[in-house]
């Protein structure tokens, strides 16, 4: 039987997901944790073949523990669970080496079917995907999002949260005017013209089971 870990920080889930897939005689669900560190300890001990991880757990990111299997078990393949629209931790999750990433809201049939084809050796994430996820995250500008200063991402952040250019100003201790040319710069990398446009797409990223790492 294939040996499976799963990883998810509700209770509920795992409890569904081991009754899900055990109901299948060729996998076995040889660990389940409810964080990256109780995933890790038992990974060690029980070096399954299969591990299905939550992109974004309680306090902690999904991707992290990907991350780990990459480096230390790489022979152990990856299927990340994430909301249908998170193009940022699709992404990331290919850029980690997982085999699949499926949405939360797909059937059983789907989830048993990826994880048929991941045993056999096929990867379910095909670079015409990758592809289209990339242009969509750069005509929304988001990858310029992820090469901003480190000033220009906290007046992003700032802007975010509504702040005037005042209140910017003395959030960062930046005199009123080089606010205001940050922030007409931000918006001419950025593709965008005007505030709202800005807020909109910094919490779009704050919102997602992804980051801008490796952008």
């Amino acid at each position: 039987m294939v040996k499976v870990l799963i990883c998810d920080d509700h209770e509920m889930i795992r409890d569904g997901l081991v009754a899900l897939i055990e109901r299948n005689s060729e996998f076995s669900v040889v660990a389940s944790a409810g964080d990256i560190q109780e995933a890790i300890a038992k990974a060690v001990v029980t070096h399954p073949e299969i591990a299905l991880i939550d992109v974004k757990l309680e306090t902690e990111s999904g991707l992290d523990l990907a991350r780990w299997f990459q480096k230390n078990q790489p022979e152990c393949k990856v299927v990340m669970l994430g909301s249908a629209v998170s193009h940022l931790a699709f992404l990331e999750a290919h850029r980690v080496g997982a085999k699949a990433f499926l949405p939360k809201s797909g059937s059983a049939m789907l989830l048993m079917s990826t994880l048929r084809e991941v045993t056999s050796g096929s990867s379910c994430i095909d670079s015409s995907q990758v592809h289209a996820v990339e242009e969509m995250l750069e005509q929304s500008g988001i990858v310029a999002l992820a090469h901003l200063s480190k000033n220009d991402t906290d007046i992003m952040r700032c802007i975010a949260r509504g702040f005037t250019d005042k209140e910017i100003s003395e959030a960062l201790y930046l005199n009123i005017q080089t606010v205001r040319n940050h922030v007409s710069k931000i918006m001419s990398k950025l593709g965008k013209t005007n505030r709202t446009q800005l807020a909109i797409l910094m919490n779009s990223v704050e919102m997602s089971e992804g980051s801008l790492s490796g952008l």
